[in-house]
C-alpha cells in the first residue's frame, strides 16, 4: 500500500538527520515519503493533504541540503527558514496523523485509530513546550536551560510513537490483493495459530474496506445520476 516505504522515508527524514551530514539525508526521506504518500491517496482522499505538505518539505529541505554545501544565503535567511521549516513539520505531521486516524477508522483498526490521535497530543504538547523558549519573555533563557533535555526526550519520543503507528499501519492495513499472500507454515503450531489468527483479522479489515470503498463508488454513481 505504501506504508512501508512511509516509514522507511519518516526514519530517514527524522532520526537518521541526527549527525552533521543529517541536511543532506532529509531531503531523501521526504522524497521516500512523497512516493508513499503518492500511493497512499488511492486508498484514502485524505492523505492528499500530506502529500502536498511532503512537496513542501522536500522543496524546502532541499533549499537547506543545497545551501549546506554551497552557503548560497544569508544566516537571517537561513534562521527564518528554518523557522518555516519548524511550522512545515508540524502542519506535514497534523496532516499525516489525520489520514492515519482516518484509514484506521475506515478499517476499524480502533488500536491505530486511538494511536494516532494520542501521537497528535504528544506532537503538539512538544511543540508548545518548544515554541515556549523563542517567545520574547524575561524568563526564556531559564527556561531552555531548564526544559531543554525534557523536550528533547519528548522529541524522540515523538518520533518513536510514530514509527510504531506507520510500521502497525504497514503490519495490520493491508490491500485486498495482499490477502492472498500466505507465509511459509512454521514448525511451531502456536506460531502457526497466531499467523491464522491474524490473518483472519487482516482478511475481516480488507473485507470491510472493500465493501466500503465499493458503497462509496455506488454513491458517487448515484450523485452522478
Amino acid at each position: 500500500m505504501g506504508f512501508g516505504w512511509l516509514f522507511i522515508g519518516y526514519f530517514a527524514a527524522t532520526l537518521m538527520t541526527m549527525n552533521p551530514i543529517g541536511f543532506l539525508i532529509r531531503p531523501v526521506g521526504y522524497a521516500l515519503m512523497l512516493f508513499a504518500l503518492h500511493k497512499l491517496k488511492d486508498y484514502h482522499r485524505d492523505f492528499w493533504y500530506s502529500l502536498y505538505g511532503s512537496v513542501a518539505m522536500l522543496v524546502l529541505s532541499l533549499v537547506l541540503a543545497v545551501n549546506g554545501l554551497l552557503s548560497l544565503l544569508s544566516t537571517n535567511v537561513v534562521q527564518i527558514l528554518g523557522y518555516v521549516e519548524m511550522l512545515g513539520a508540524f502542519i506535514f505531521h497534523a496532516a499525516l496523523l489525520f489520514a492515519i486516524r482516518s484509514i484506521a477508522k475506515e478499517t476499524e483498526a480502533e488500536k491505530i485509530s486511538f494511536a494516532a490521535a494520542r501521537n497528535f497530543v504528544f506532537f503538539v504538547v512538544y511543540n508548545l513546550l518548544y515554541a515556549i523558549a523563542f517567545l520574547p519573555f524575561a524568563f526564556a533563557e531559564e527556561y531552555a536551560k531548564l526544559m531543554s533535555v525534557p523536550v528533547i526526550l519528548l522529541y524522540f519520543a515523538c518520533l518513536l510513537l510514530n514509527l510504531i503507528l506507520i510500521f502497525s499501519c504497514y503490519a495490520k492495513i493491508c490491500d485486498v490483493s495482499d490477502v492472498d499472500m500466505t507465509p511459509k507454515p512454521s514448525r511451531f503450531a502456536f506460531v502457526n495459530r497466531m499467523r491464522e489468527e491474524s490473518e483472519a483479522r487482516r482478511n475481516q479489515r480488507a473485507a470491510m474496506y472493500a465493501e466500503r470503498q465499493k458503497e462509496k463508488k455506488v454513491r458517487r454513481e448515484q450523485k452522478r445520476k
